[in-house]
């Protein structure tokens, strides 16, 4: 028997799917308070710099020295703040990973399905992929099983217990983005 092996194109699902519009939109919108609150320490930080700036010469070494100090220590919360809020394990990476997590399991599945109903040995991301022939891309197949809010069941008793080829990761640290990054780049697909 031949071996067959398909693939998709996870960033492309993710981006095509109509359910990830309204993760990426709840993701904006706590990326926008994050921001925001940046701002608001930034402005801070930059109103104690100005003080010290435009009134060293009249301040005693006591004075100075506290808002010197205020400084450092507004900093050191700024940066704290950056890593807890927006951070590669931060609270919005987090807050993604839970949105997504229904999708990714959903997409699997549908993945899972195909590969048991049409006999595929295996599927691949097409990250991991260098070349790959279009007619073994299964992405339009399952977008639109995913679409139409059928999620269909394999035919085969025997269920795959891996991961499937659609995992989550973490964003960058700086915002949500149009496609969402769903598996390590392991090269780029020649289509």
């Amino acid at each position: 028997a031949d071996l067959r092996i398909g693939y998709v194109d996870s960033d492309r699902i993710l981006a095509e799917y109509k359910g990830t519009q309204s993760v990426q939109d709840a993701l904006k919108k706590e990326y926008a308070k994050s921001e925001q609150e940046a701002t608001e320490r930034q402005k801070k930080m930059q109103d104690i710099k100005d003080q010290l700036d435009k009134q060293s010469l009249l301040l005693s070494p006591e004075r100075k020295k506290d808002l010197e100090d205020q400084l450092q220590q507004q900093m050191a919360d700024y940066q704290q703040f950056l890593q807890q809020k927006m951070g590669q394990d931060g609270d919005l990476a987090k807050k993604q990973e839970e949105l997504l997590k229904p999708i990714v399991d959903k997409i699997n599945q549908i993945i899972a399905a195909i590969s048991k109903n049409e006999n595929w040995d295996y599927v691949i991301d097409s990250k991991a992929l260098i070349f790959g022939k279009p007619q073994y891309d299964l992405t339009d197949r399952v977008l639109q099983q995913l679409n139409s809010g059928v999620v269909p069941m394999a035919t085969s008793a025997s269920q795959s217990s891996s991961a499937g080829p659609v995992q989550q990761s973490n964003t960058s640290k700086n915002a949500p983005v149009n496609s969402v990054s769903t598996a390590p780049a392991a090269g780029k697909t020649g289509k």
